[in-house]
């Protein structure tokens, strides 16, 4: 397979490795608005979600605003922040919600999708996030976030974490992922 392109680059000290006989964690940090973000997600999103349902993984999305600069609106952080306002009143819906915002992901350069289009498309899935993106409830968290990732020493997005140990985005993720579960069972 080859080097996974990184909308920036990536490091990351704070994921801590899972204990022997739980699921192996996988921390994603992730951008609305990266497009290799969502090469990212046609590619494993699949057989993630697999494995979730399995309860082989858990997987854990940390939306960042890396990519701002990228929008004339500030997109990354506003939709990261209305994943935020999913996770927090319909948590089940939070895994759907992020699949939706891929679905819809507007070009770089461009404005983004509007704060109404992110609330029905959030309304269309069953959560009502209406007053939290109008307050932008989560943007602090958000900032914060994204300035954790970056003095961490995560550089881009996604980069990814099993077990907290960084995937290179050279190798074979799925294969990766097998061997930290089979290394528990």
């Amino acid at each position: 397979m080859e080097a996974l392109d990184r909308c920036g680059g990536g490091r990351d000290d704070a994921a801590a490795e899972a204990e022997a006989g739980k699921p192996v964690k996988v921390v994603l940090y992730i951008d609305f608005i990266c497009p290799v973000c969502l090469r990212f997600e046609e590619t494993y999103n699949e057989a993630l979600t697999s494995l979730r349902n399995e309860g082989k993984i858990t997987m854990e999305y940390r939306p960042l605003g890396f990519l701002d600069r990228q929008s004339s609106t500030n997109y990354s952080s506003r939709s990261a922040n209305a994943a935020a306002c999913v996770a927090d009143t319909a948590p089940d819906k939070y895994g759907e919600y992020v699949n939706v915002l891929f679905e819809n992901q507007p070009a770089e350069g461009g404005a983004g999708l509007s704060d109404d289009k992110l609330k029905s498309l959030a309304s269309d899935i069953g959560a009502d996030i209406n007053s939290c993106v109008d307050d932008k409830t989560f943007r602090p968290y958000v900032k914060y976030s994204t300035e954790l990732a970056a003095n961490t020493g995560i550089t881009g997005t996604p980069t990814v974490f099993i077990d907290g140990k960084q995937w290179d985005g050279a190798t074979d993720l799925n294969a990766e992922i097998q061997a930290a579960i089979d290394a528990k069972a």
